[in-house]
């Protein structure tokens, strides 16, 4: 079990989500497997650096499951009874606007034999990246679709509506109006862009992001009024901060010391900031290169005079556990679970440069405290630190559930 599955596993349980289509899943092999939280995975893929579907059900309908036919890395569908209804639920993934035709016509021929297999007394749903636009309107397509799209038709989309009328379906999506950002289900930028909208819907004005794996040594916009500050050349780890643009002129300096380690101060209302973005070495790494991350933050740290105000954010792989006993001048007692010897390495860092861990000061469910889950497993791994004096200012700190950031 994957990380990603435990995602897909949680948003489901929080969206109230039975069924669930994905694409691009890159998961080698067909199988089915439990991906946590009562939700089951069945997916089809012959490669992993590319394409693959699959259907992700709650698991009271594994039982109802009477089919599954997994016809490409593109196409795949189950068949499932549930109260009298034989329902087919269809995954499919078009190939790119860039593809070669003959590619775009195999898929078009495995999805039309699939629905052609279905009895016509059959329920059938697809959900698909079809990677087409079937445009606004609907003139002359009036019996496939309604008007509520987006923007142009392209040659992809018109396959999407010639598919439609083939085999006497509808194209949901298009039947409900909705507002723009209700319809939309692609937007380029990527992971940037998705960083924006997160800090823009949450109200976060300064965000420590690690594993970014941007190549260079940049500062850019990201979009909804953001930048973002990264660097230093990797192919993997990567640590950046991401400021509101009105923060951008505060920035006097930035220090970009390794693919792990950097830092940005700025002057806020007359109060010199340092804000510090960390990414210390996985548990199975060589101590050598655990003692360089730790060697690096220490420095960086005794740079800062002691009057201006330091901000730690950093995935330390590490867990600090729960209580504070011997430790008490550093850390509170809300913690999670078992201390292992990275967390240790995060209490004696705190103790040298007289700093506290913030997330363990403040009592909350442990949803709140929790940064990791894999499976079965959930742990605290990503911490904020401050100087100890500073600790006062802080009023609360705890874990956004369904996002992939922590904010204090």
């Amino acid at each position: 079990m994957t990380g990603k599955d435990r995602e897909l596993a949680d948003m489901m349980e929080r969206r109230k989500v039975d069924i669930l289509f994905v694409q691009e899943t890159r998961w080698k092999g067909s199988k089915a497997h439990s991906i946590g939280a009562g939700f089951k995975l069945s997916y089809k893929g012959v490669d992993s650096k590319r394409n693959g579907v699959g259907v992700v059900l709650k698991e009271e309908f594994g039982r109802n499951v009477l089919e599954v036919k997994k016809v490409s890395d593109r196409v795949m569908s189950l068949k499932l009874e549930i109260e009298g209804v034989v329902l087919n639920v269809v995954s499919g993934y078009a190939p790119q606007v860039g593809c070669e035709l003959e590619e775009k016509e195999r898929f078009w021929s495995e999805l039309d034999e699939v629905i052609e297999s279905i009895p016509t007394g059959e329920r059938v749903v697809i959900g698909a990246d079809f990677n087409g636009h079937v445009g606004e309107g609907n003139t002359g397509d009036e019996e496939v679709m309604g008007k509520f799209r987006v923007k142009e038709r392209n040659l992809e989309g018109q396959m999407v509506v010639d598919f439609a009328k083939g085999m006497d379906m509808a194209v949901v999506n298009t039947y409900f109006q909705k507002r723009e950002e209700h319809r939309v289900t692609y937007k380029s930028g990527g992971k940037g862009r998705e960083l924006a909208e997160m800090m823009e819907r949450r109200k976060v004005d300064i965000l420590c992001v690690q594993e970014t794996r941007w190549k260079g040594s940049k500062a850019r916009s990201i979009g909804a009024g953001f930048k973002l500050f990264y660097g230093v050349d990797s192919k993997r780890n990567g640590v950046g901060v991401v400021l509101k643009e009105e923060f951008v002129r505060n920035v006097l300096e930035v220090k970009r010391v390794s693919d792990r380690v950097m830092s940005l101060k700025l002057e806020t209302e007359g109060v010199m900031l340092n804000v510090v973005s960390g990414y210390a070495p996985q548990v199975g790494c060589e101590l050598e290169q655990k003692e360089r991350f730790w060697s690096e933050l220490d420095e960086m740290i005794e740079s800062i005079p002691t009057g201006e105000r330091v901000v730690i954010g950093a995935h330390f792989n590490g867990h600090v556990g729960e209580g504070n006993t011997g430790d008490e001048e550093v850390m509170g007692k809300f913690g999670v679970k078992e201390r292992n010897l990275e967390g240790q390495m995060v209490v004696d860092f705190a103790k040298r440069m007289d700093m506290a861990v913030v997330n363990t000061y403040f009592q909350k469910r442990e949803e709140h405290r929790v940064t990791y889950k894999s499976g079965g497993r959930s742990t605290q791994v990503d911490y904020i630190l401050c100087r100890r004096g500073s600790l006062k200012e802080f009023s609360d700190c705890k874990v956004v559930v369904g996002e992939c950031s922590q904010t204090a």
